[in-house]
């Protein structure tokens, strides 16, 4: 009976991992803010930390967050409350993209904001490296700002997470 139990368990959780997905600690390395008004400027801004969710034995990544907020920078299939100043949400859903070894989760401005890349989250599975970056243009001011983050990922979960 023991043998039984025990083999059940192996199993629950060797296929655990592979059912329900992993989480990624990602730790910047470089954070720049790169801005434009009348000229380009480059700016060292504070480092940060990634919690990176992912789906289907890295199939889907499906979700992207700050390490110590609750406001998701991504999440596939849903919408970001990225408003304006006028108060109107202007960003597709998040949609999840895998190509190769590469895992990301992107943002686009709805087609009649400009149809171009808000966020995207880049995720090299085989290297275990990501680029984050975000995006802001403000034409009324002629400001445009984009927020570029790269690091290293390590993994934390495995299994059925919250």
């Amino acid at each position: 009976m023991r043998k039984i139990i025990f083999l059940t368990l192996v199993m629950i959780l060797g296929i655990s991992s592979v059912s329900f997905g992993k989480s990624y600690l990602c730790i910047s390395e470089v954070g720049r803010l790169v801005t434009y008004t009348d000229e380009w400027s480059v700016h060292d801004i504070m480092l940060n930390k990634f919690i990176v969710k992912t789906e289907r034995n890295d199939e889907r990544m499906e979700s992207v967050k700050f390490f110590d907020k609750d406001y998701y920078l991504c999440r596939d299939g849903t919408d970001v409350m990225d408003k304006n100043y006028k108060g109107k949400i202007n960003v597709e859903k998040g949609k999840s993209v895998k190509g190769n070894t590469f895992l990301s989760c992107r943002l686009t401005y709805l087609k009649s904001s400009g149809g171009h890349v808000h966020t995207e989250f880049i995720l090299d599975l085989e290297k275990m490296l990501f680029d984050f970056y975000t995006n802001f243009s403000r034409s009324e001011r002629s400001l445009r700002m984009t927020q570029i983050y790269k690091g290293k990922c390590s993994e934390i979960w495995k299994g059925v997470y919250y």
